[in-house]
């Protein structure tokens, strides 16, 4: 083979190096990253998953604040941030659809497998992103016997989504801002309010349509009254 032909080959295999790199899945890069020795490295694939939309992420992240202490801080503030930002896209969501970042640390707090502080920031999480999606899970580790903070985080995370005002919680709205959500037609809609609530506001509906009725009765009595002595 030619000078000029081996050039070539090894132009082309550099070539092929090159775009093989190119086509590397940017989230099994970072999920190499995070098995790293280097803290700084780990540090980084977090923040970098933190800001970068793909579904698989929010596991990653959960690994994370499973399995690294030393990033317990960090995985657990990224998860606040894709919890919410799932929030502000589904508005409209009913309860069947399920915020990932929900589902998967509604699993984590109950897993007594993993240690305590692991367990209360993920309730610190829920708390944080603000949906009252989080409440049930929420309201199982009340009892939680194996660890006092636990218990503690969940209930600070209950009264942060109104679960001891009245039923009354908060919304997150497309600005990151929180809202009462007082209207109980949207969170009908939203699948937010529990059997209870329905009932209660089933009952008052009753109320409000009896009243009505009498005050329609009372007008019309009125309105034959005034005929008769016309």
């Amino acid at each position: 083979m030619s000078i000029r032909g081996a050039l070539l080959w090894l132009t082309l295999a550099a070539l092929l190096v090159l775009l093989a790199g190119c086509a590397l899945d940017p989230i099994e890069e970072q999920q190499d990253k995070l098995e790293s020795m280097k803290v700084a490295e780990r540090r980084a694939a977090v923040d970098f998953l933190k800001d970068y939309e793909d579904d698989r992420t929010v596991e990653l992240l959960v690994e994370t604040l499973e399995g690294d202490p030393e990033l317990l801080e960090e995985a657990g503030n990224a998860l606040v941030l894709k919890g919410r930002e799932w929030e502000a896209e589904h508005p409209n969501a009913k309860k069947s659809e399920q915020n990932p970042v929900i589902e998967q640390l509604s699993q984590t707090i109950g897993d007594m497998h993993l240690e305590a502080p692991v367990r209360t920031k993920a309730c610190w999480v829920l708390g944080e992103i603000g949906s009252r999606r989080a409440i049930p899970a929420l309201k199982g580790r009340g009892a939680d016997p194996s660890s006092m903070k636990v218990r503690e985080e969940s209930a600070n995370s209950l009264k942060k989504l109104g679960y001891n005002a009245d039923g009354m919680g908060r919304e997150m709205v497309g600005d990151g801002k929180f809202v009462d959500s007082y209207d109980e037609k949207t969170r009908e809609t939203r699948g937010l309010m529990s059997d209870e609530e329905k009932a209660l506001a089933k009952k008052d509906a009753g109320k409000e349509e009896a009243a009505e009725g009498k005050e329609e009765t009372k007008a019309e009595t009125k309105a034959d009254t005034k005929a008769e002595k016309a």
